[in-house]
């Protein structure tokens, strides 16, 4: 993450302004595809970048749920076990 686990507000900053601008580039390539005018490309990045943020959250707090009830499984993002998200 950009701003790494120093400054993790700075990291989920420069992380949501990276996933909203590509959502709005997208939509706006998109509606100009199908030649449509009348939808805000900032609109859309900013609910899809809503509706990722808070999927990734939920599923960071099922898989932090599922470590404290399974502590020997390595299923969550503890320390020493292995994760099933992609990065840490």
């Amino acid at each position: 993450m950009a701003g790494g686990m120093t400054n993790p507000v700075a990291g989920y900053t420069v992380f949501f302004a990276i996933k909203f601008v590509g959502y709005s580039l997208a939509a706006h390539q998109i509606s100009k595809a199908y030649k449509r005018a009348d939808l805000s490309s900032p609109l859309i990045g900013g609910a899809r970048t809503l509706i990722g943020i808070a999927t990734g959250a939920g599923i960071v707090g099922i898989l932090a749920g599922l470590e404290k009830l399974f502590p020997y499984a390595r299923i969550g993002i503890g320390d020493g076990g292995s994760s099933l998200l992609s990065c840490r």
